[in-house]
């Protein structure tokens, strides 16, 4: 295949013909149509979008690992504990293997769903890579999840094989999945819009839900980390994989947006209330489309039409604003929104006051039911040893820094604010011991 040949950028194409250059103001911000476009343009760089439609992610990556000569030499990866180094020769070579031995040993096929269970190592990549070269689909899980956990998402994914390290294995017998521990035909060929990928949400804020991944937009995240690194000269440099490989393709997404307005991404501020399409500095939800948009929650259509609407705009569920440069701010999260008198109140916002505090240490406000004002935030606080703050003092040093209809109402003392394994704050717990404490009060 020729250098140019299934690797175009029609999205942006589309858009330039669409909404020209001279209607975008400084930030990206076009005021006909409400919508925000990237700064950023892939045209001009040697990152394209592959739309070749058999081309599959593991074919896609391998075909941006160095030529045979330098592959030898180069390294690609390096355990950090061990200073073992893989060449990308070594990674191309053991991919193959794997892959084979999965499709001819194994009898893996096109849609076979494979769960892996494994903390990060050398051998991860070469897992991945193996079971989407096949047109497997691939689904991981934290290694510190419980039995009952990993068993839910095995039903749930419709798992054939499990690959796991010895030491997490015991987890999945109770399943009854066939395990492989770690120590193609043309029509089973994946295509660019098959599922390669199913992630899991942290299930912090209701049922976790399966999340799946195309190659397309494996791929799109990749050219947008290649992106990255080209616009920051940074393509030589040794970058230092910290985050769990469990879900570090939604995290590399993310983690690229903290950088830039990505290319090749259109974006809505919409006001909750009105749907109305906001300009900057106005806060509201973000709506993404671009290339990135997962296909969809597994089994799940109520849910994926409750997130991306018939245009093809994910409804990230996140409250934000653009500045008139078009940096992008993020602020809480809608479904977090407490509903007081008629005004929506960020709790993130009453956090970020509550931790200036000196006797503070942590903080969360979650909305309590209230008969006069709809709901009143309250605030669950950690301070500090020997600290002798009290519920009024809290309240009055949030009241003298914000709006009146902003104010906490009750503060509860505890010794530390609930989270997931993530970091998240687990607010729906908050909520039911605030329900518990709080109205048996009245």
């Amino acid at each position: 295949m020729s250098s140019e040949e299934g690797w175009i950028a029609p999205f942006e194409e589309e858009l330039a013909a669409s909404h020209p250059s001279s209607t975008l103001q400084r930030g990206g911000f076009d005021p006909q149509a409400g919508i925000y476009h990237s700064l950023h343009k892939l045209k001009g760089t040697n990152q394209k979008i592959p739309i070749r439609p058999n081309l599959d992610t593991a074919a896609f990556v391998l075909s941006q690992f160095p030529p045979a000569g330098q592959a030898e030499k180069l390294v690609a990866l390096i355990d950090s504990a061990t200073n073992q180094r893989v060449t990308y020769a070594q990674l191309k070579l053991s991919i193959y293997k794997l892959a084979t031995g999965l499709y001819h040993g194994l009898g893996v096929k096109k849609g076979d769903v494979i769960f892996v269970l494994s903390p990060n190592s050398l051998l991860y990549p070469t897992i991945c890579l193996a079971v989407l070269s096949i047109g497997a689909v691939l689904t991981t899980a934290n290694p510190l999840n419980t039995a009952s956990e990993i068993a839910k998402q095995v039903r749930d994914s419709g798992t054939n094989l499990a690959i796991s390290t010895p030491e997490e294995a015991d987890k999945l017998l109770p399943t009854g999945v066939p395990t492989l521990l770690t120590s193609r035909s043309k029509d089973a060929r994946p295509a660019l819009s098959d599922t390669a990928v199913i992630l899991y949400s942290s299930g912090t804020t209701g049922a976790s839900k399966g999340v799946e991944i195309t190659h397309s937009n494996l791929m799109y995240i990749v050219i947008l980390l290649r992106w990255s690194a080209e616009v920051s000269s940074s393509l030589d440099d040794v970058f230092l994989c910290f985050l769990p490989m469990f879900h570090v393709y939604g995290l590399a997404f993310f983690a690229l947006g903290l950088l830039a307005f990505p290319p090749v991404i259109l974006a809505l501020v919409v006001d909750v209330e009105t749907g109305v399409a906001l300009p900057p500095f106005r806060k509201g939800e973000l709506w993404f489309k671009s290339p990135a948009v997962m296909k969809g929650y597994l089994g799940n259509q109520e849910a994926t039409a409750a997130t991306i609407n018939a245009d093809g705009w994910l409804q990230t569920g996140d409250l934000g604003y653009f500045d008139e440069d078009g940096c992008l701010y993020i602020v809480d999260r809608v479904k977090e929104l407490i509903k007081h008198n008629g005004y929506q109140v960020a709790p993130a916002e009453l956090e970020a006051t509550l931790l200036s505090h000196t006797d503070i240490l942590d903080a969360a406000v979650v909305p309590l039911d209230d008969e006069e004002a709809g709901q009143i935030p309250i605030a669950y606080v950690v301070k500090a040893a020997n600290s002798e703050l009290t519920e009024d003092q809290v309240i009055q040093f949030v009241a003298s820094q914000v709006a009146p209809y902003k104010k906490v109402r009750k503060v509860s003392f505890i010794d530390a604010i609930p989270k997931s394994a993530a970091g998240k704050i687990l607010r729906k717990d908050l909520v039911s011991q605030g329900k518990q404490k709080f109205v048996s009060r009245l």
